[in-house]
């Protein structure tokens, strides 16, 4: 078989939406599968110390099974064969869905008057006929019924024929490709954060500094550390103040808190403990780095809201066309989320039929 077959029976199959769900589950599945392990932190490689502190765990838990897993990759879960081709395959399928949908999404979306009215009346699951007799002059009142229904109604008028065209919630297509959008791009975040993101405690004693992660260039010192207390005596903030040197020598000077971390460039800093040391307090600080962090969650933010609007307000349109011998041809269509389309459908063609004419 040629190439070029070969490739293009591939794109439609990730383009199918049975595929795509399949995908899906099953990458939720295997992602499920890998966090029932504990993973191998990232700063457990640091150091000969942490890495046999680890494993002695592991060894504890599982048993003889550990060096089994350890030689399966179980450990490294995420970045493992297992994991990455689900989550290749699915990336491969969003983005393909991408390319073969957002043309019609934004043409459904911002198309002018009279695109794709063809093609949309012979596929719309509603229909109706008027007889010219019966449909007499129908543009006032199918005009004024839909409008009373939130349609926007344009007109199109060659002669013979006259177009109909209303829509309901038509921007509601970009909600549906901003989704589209997304879906690859969270993919891409989590494999980023999977691959590349770590996190490390660091110890810093009175009077001395403390190298973070190798490759960031950075190093901090924590000069001064206050337990501040209401009148009672009650404890009711810890404060750190913290002081980072970057690789170039510039340094950043900022007091932590619980939950309010110091952050330089994709790098955070969390105050996480204290004790008491000789010549003042032994500060223990989390720093994390986590490159997908922000896609990730703005591309969850977009699906949410993208499917929200999506629920909350489907997309419907209302077709009408004048043939030449002065009969009207309806037709209906609406997002599977528009339950009530049919019997509103319906509503305004015997409402045509009953002689229900209204200004336009």
């Amino acid at each position: 078989m040629p190439a070029h077959n070969l490739l293009r029976r591939g794109y439609r199959c990730l383009v199918r939406i049975d595929v795509a769900a399949a995908l899906v589950a099953a990458t939720l599945a295997v992602a499920a599968l890998g966090s029932c392990v504990p993973q191998l932190p990232s700063n457990a490689t640091l150091s000969a110390d942490r890495l046999a502190a680890w494993q002695a765990d592991v060894h504890a838990r599982f048993g003889g099974a550990a060096d089994w897993m350890v030689s399966a990759g179980a450990f490294r879960f995420y970045s493992s064969p297992a994991f990455l081709i689900p989550a290749a395959l699915l990336t491969a399928a969003s983005v393909a869905c991408v390319l073969h949908r957002w043309r019609p999404l934004w043409r459904r979306a911002v198309g002018g008057p009279g695109a794709g009215l063809d093609l949309d009346l012979d596929r719309a699951p509603h229909k109706a006929t008027l007889a010219a007799s019966a449909g007499g002059d129908l543009v006032p009142g199918l005009c004024a019924s839909l409008r009373r229904r939130g349609f926007q109604v344009r007109i199109e008028a060659s002669s013979p024929v006259t177009w109909i065209q209303a829509e309901r919630n038509r921007w509601v297509s970009l909600a549906s490709l901003a989704n589209h959008v997304a879906v690859p791009l969270l993919v891409f975040g989590a494999l980023l954060s999977a691959g590349m993101a770590w996190s490390e405690e660091l110890t810093v004693a009175p009077g001395q500094s403390a190298e973070v992660h190798p490759g960031t260039g950075l190093s901090l010192c924590c000069p001064q550390f206050a337990v501040e207390r209401y009148p009672d005596g009650s404890v009711s903030s810890y404060v750190a103040r913290v002081e980072l040197t970057r690789a170039d020598g510039s340094t950043i000077a900022r007091s932590l808190r619980v939950n309010e971390p110091l952050t330089d460039g994709a790098v955070s800093f969390y105050l996480s403990g204290y004790q008491p040391a000789a010549g003042g307090y032994q500060v223990t600080l989390l720093a994390a780095y986590d490159p997908g962090y922000s896609l990730v969650i703005g591309c969850g933010l977009v699906m949410l809201v993208s499917a929200a609007l999506a629920f909350n307000f489907p997309r419907s349109a209302v077709y009408a066309r004048r043939e030449v011998d002065g009969t009207w041809l309806l037709a209906g269509s609406a997002d599977r989320r528009a339950w009530e389309f049919g019997v509103e459908f319906d509503r305004v063609v015997d409402e045509l039929r009953e002689g229900s004419e209204r200004p336009c």
